[in-house]
């Protein structure tokens, strides 16, 4: 278990004038543990618009704060700058957790996470043992409650490199760190058409039902695309692990590094063998990445019926040299997809590990949960 540090200084790397003026506003001392929410309301059927009332009865008003975008997190880190030690409850998905580790990466405050699942994919917080989704009053109070008992655990951060000088999809943030996946193929392909769509048109999104039916769509066009398309290494002209190259089979559609278990809405690629229980177990501490391949959107849907996805290896860093193409490869970090062209793609541990509360269905040496090496 982890424990969080009281003896931090508190500045950032680069101090705005507001953080400054934030000592003399703050009202908590500086022994303080403080709880705080931050809600995405437009995160998956944006249920966050609901969160924000349940969670200012449970917290009171003063500690709950919409967010979506990194200078709205500073903000609300500033204000509460003189605190030493956080609890913070980040509601939303996989990506608006990666947008609060991204500003924590370059800020010494000690916060302790816990994911609040209302996304769509939300890999994080069933790997953790937080569920899927938290739908009602009844089940926040339960999480919220808990929060006082749960575990502790540093977790690996992976810092994201990419260099291009022909990117696509602007509109949308590009991560520099990643928690729990990067994808590059066809999967990214129905996560970049299903956000764009609902970049253009967020009030057609405010049902889980007609965004699993919206995403199957996308994914009968996808699919219909990549016929056109043998494989992805039409578009990876070379990948690296660990500085050894990796040769991708002609038939790999799609190409998923994991720093978690769960991926695709609670499919788990990686089967343990039960002759070998230990091998491709997934651990979020030990700064090892996890890669395995897919070769459709069928193998991919299969996942949740429990097929496995190919492996191909493991390693401590990657790079991956894109070819020049006519067509755009989609990418995605933790749920956020763009595009790009050409250039390269690398992949490395952050120094800085990042403490996560384990909820209350999390089982120690479950395949079904990242595990921690001691």
């Amino acid at each position: 278990m982890v424990t969080l540090e009281s003896n931090v200084e508190l500045y950032y790397k680069s101090p705005s004038p507001a953080l400054w003026n934030s000592y003399s506003k703050c009202n908590h001392s500086k022994d303080t543990i403080l709880q705080l929410a931050l809600i995405n309301r437009t995160s998956g059927s944006q249920q966050g618009k609901e969160l924000i009332g349940w969670l200012q009865q449970l917290l009171g008003e003063e500690r709950v704060f919409s967010i979506s975008s990194e200078q709205q997190v500073r903000h609300v880190l500033e204000m509460n700058v003189c605190c030493s030690q956080w609890k913070i409850l980040v509601c939303g998905g996989d990506g608006t957790c990666n947008l609060v580790v991204q500003v924590l990466q370059v800020c010494p405050l000690q916060v302790c996470m816990i994911h609040i699942p209302i996304g769509t994919g939300n890999e994080l917080a069933r790997s953790l043992g937080w569920g899927g989704s938290c739908r009602s009053f009844m089940k926040l109070q339960q999480l919220v409650n808990y929060v006082e008992l749960a575990n502790r655990e540093a977790m690996d951060v992976w810092n994201i490199n990419v260099q291009t000088s022909h990117e696509e999809s602007k509109k949308f943030r590009k991560p520099t760190c990643m928690i729990g996946f990067l994808s590059l193929g066809i999967d990214a392909q129905v996560e970049l058409c299903f956000n764009e769509s609902r970049w253009k048109n967020p009030s057609g999104y405010q049902y889980t039902w007609l965004n699993i039916a919206k995403y199957g769509w996308y994914g009968l066009q996808t699919m219909w695309k990549w016929t056109q398309v043998a494989g992805i290494h039409e578009f990876v002209d070379s990948f690296e692990m660990d500085n050894y190259p990796l040769d991708i089979p002609a038939d790999i559609q799609s190409i998923i590094l994991l720093n978690l278990p769960s991926y695709g809405a609670g499919a788990f690629p990686i089967k343990q063998s039960s002759n070998s229980p230990n091998q491709w177990k997934i651990f979020g501490n030990d700064r090892v990445l996890e890669v395995v391949g897919i070769t459709s959107l069928f193998h991919f849907l299969s996942l949740e019926l429990g097929m496995s996805a190919r492996k191909l290896g493991q390693g401590r860093s990657i790079f991956i040299r894109l070819k020049q193409s006519k067509l755009p490869l989609s990418v995605q970090v933790d749920g956020e997809p763009w595009s790009l062209r050409s250039g390269t793609i690398q992949i490395t541990s952050s120094d800085k590990r990042q403490c996560f509360a384990l909820g209350p269905s999390y089982q120690k040496h479950s395949s079904h949960f990242v595990q921690f090496a001691e």
